[in-house]
């Protein structure tokens, strides 16, 4: 099966629809993570939303939790930029394919295409981007992805 990954980032936002999985999220580009690992914590609230629904885990970690962008081209946070999408990746795959067994047999006949939209993107050091698209093919059954419209991965 082929599977469409959309995600764009506009005005402050990760908007990622993956069709075949039923698959649509809108959230803020905010992704909370604790500072010296850059384990993610929670992705698209604020501070007061993680107070508020994690207070146990708020209340021993405040202090090594930040809340940073994780596709924001003037601060790119690459790392987390990849975990994030990477998250939903595995989101959609289970989505598509409940079960363990099922799953891997999907890693065998499934293939997706990716798109993602990043405004601002080309003016990344090169660099950067080399080191981006490098942490993308990491990606569950990768068979194409564009960023801006740019084939990177892919034929």
């Amino acid at each position: 099966m082929v599977v469409d990954f959309l995600a764009r980032v506009k005005h402050g936002r990760l908007l990622i629809n993956v069709p075949q999985a039923k698959l649509d999220v809108n959230i803020l580009d905010v992704v909370a993570c604790v500072t010296s690992t850059k384990q993610i914590v929670a992705l698209g609230q604020t501070e007061d939303e993680v107070r508020r629904e994690s207070p146990e885990r708020w209340g021993r970690d405040q202090d090594r939790i930040e809340f940073r962008s994780a596709f924001d081209v003037h601060d790119f946070g690459l790392e987390l930029a990849v975990s994030v999408l990477s998250y939903y990746a595995n989101k959609a795959r289970a989505r598509i394919r409940p079960g363990l067994l099922v799953r891997a047999i999907g890693r065998i006949v499934d293939r997706f295409n990716y798109d993602l939209q990043l405004p601002g993107y080309e003016g990344l050091p090169v660099k950067t981007r080399v080191k981006f698209v490098r942490l993308l093919r990491t990606f569950p059954c990768v068979h194409r992805f564009t960023i801006n419209g740019k084939l990177v991965i892919g034929k």
